[in-house]
């Protein structure tokens, strides 16, 4: 009997390490430094340089520029020097990450400059943080990479939206990397708010006849 429980303890911690080395479990560790406002959890397992770097290639392809206008963009996005600054406008949108998960809030516009991206504008025109997180919809893993995808709900719309997300084995643990259909999702969002306008308009104008 006691050979069979230290049998069964070693499996147990067996599966517990093999947890530990998944996709699924840096994402719940990356979840919950979000809540505890952890921010050396959050970079162990997020690389934030890469996901800011990502995010700001998105926001300066000009389908995002459209979608977003200069209330996210700075000054110098708008008038076609972003290049220059690239490396300042990802530093930025590091810290403001960061920010964020200290604090639970972004470094709103006012308080940055105008050639400086803001993420709390960018909150504010998705509403990302309206989305409650359902969970893991699927896992596509191709070596050392890992596809994500997360499924939230927005009650607003009451619909489903999934956000994929690219991870790396580092050795011993996966870190988020990218998010890899930011524009496709914010255009879905827009889209939403655009219907949501509409019918709240027609109800109104019924309501008038």
């Amino acid at each position: 009997m006691f050979r069979i429980l230290v049998l069964l303890a070693i499996l147990g911690g067996l599966g517990y390490w093999y947890w530990t080395t998944t996709p699924e479990f840096a994402m719940r560790e990356v979840r919950n430094a979000v809540r505890e406002h952890d921010l050396a959890k959050f970079q162990k397992y997020v690389d934030t340089e890469s996901l800011a770097s990502g995010i700001v290639d998105d926001l300066l392809a000009k389908p995002m520029q459209d979608i977003c206008g200069p209330s996210v963009l700075g000054k110098w996005m708008v008038a076609g020097f972003v290049g220059f600054f690239k490396t300042d406008l990802v530093k930025t949108a590091k810290e403001q990450i960061n920010h964020f998960v200290e604090t639970g809030e972004f470094v709103r516009k006012e308080s940055a400059d105008d050639n400086k991206i803001s993420l709390s504008n960018v909150d504010h025109r998705f509403g990302f943080r309206k989305h409650a997180f359902k969970g893991i919809e699927y896992d596509r893993k191709d070596g050392k990479v890992a596809l994500l995808g997360l499924q939230f709900h927005n009650q607003v719309y009451d619909k489903d939206l999934t956000v994929e997300v690219k991870m790396r084995d580092v050795g011993g643990y996966w870190r988020l990397a990218e998010i890899t259909n930011f524009p496709t999702i914010s255009a879905k969002i827009i889209e939403w708010e655009t219907a949501h306008v509409r019918e709240q308009s027609d109800q109104s104008t019924l309501q008038k006849l």
